[in-house]
């Protein structure tokens, strides 16, 4: 949902910047924007907006003292959204994602492309941390180990998800 969220975000971009493009399950193509200041605005929506709003509701936690699904859904939407954007940034010097094509737009050198890397790898540490005390007490850290909540479903999400990305690019035209 958090990359649904991220994708509407470059849309909404490009619609607003009076460009034009297709809405797909993972992804905003824009066409015809190249490295222009709209093109760019529109790529690096996406990353931003999963910054921002995931730092926010990481901060921002109105739903703590009523427990319960809406605050584990809250919580994990701000972690994912978190997640999403120090992935961007650790994918850059591969040359995939919206900020290695935001790189390439600016023809930064590839020292940049490595610093976003870097602040990628720390964000995904300081995200962990983040959300490990939420975990803790979400689980009843006494009773059961944390990471059986945050562990196991991201392991077994991982290969499903990928799988369903697979699935779908086969079936797309």
């Amino acid at each position: 949902m958090p990359c649904l969220v991220n994708e509407l975000f470059h849309a909404l971009t490009g619609l607003a910047t009076g460009g034009r493009g297709t809405l797909l399950p993972v992804a905003w193509m824009s066409t015809g924007e190249g490295a222009s200041a709209a093109g760019i605005a529109v790529t690096a929506a996406g990353p931003v907006l999963s910054l921002v709003s995931g730092a926010l509701m990481m901060i921002w936690q109105p739903l703590r003292h009523r427990g319960g699904f809406a605050h584990l859904f809250w919580m994990w939407f701000a972690t994912v959204s978190l997640m999403e954007a120090v992935g961007y940034l650790v994918i850059t010097p591969l040359g995939a994602g919206d900020t290695a094509s935001i790189v390439e737009r600016l023809g930064a050198p590839l020292w940049a492309a490595l610093v976003m890397c870097i602040l990628g790898v720390a964000g995904m540490f300081a995200t962990a941390r983040a959300f490990a005390p939420f975990v803790a007490r979400a689980t009843g850290y006494e009773k059961r180990p944390a990471w059986a909540l945050a562990f196991w479903p991201w392991l077994i999400a991982t290969p499903v998800s990928v799988g369903l990305a697979i699935l779908y690019l086969l079936l797309s035209p």
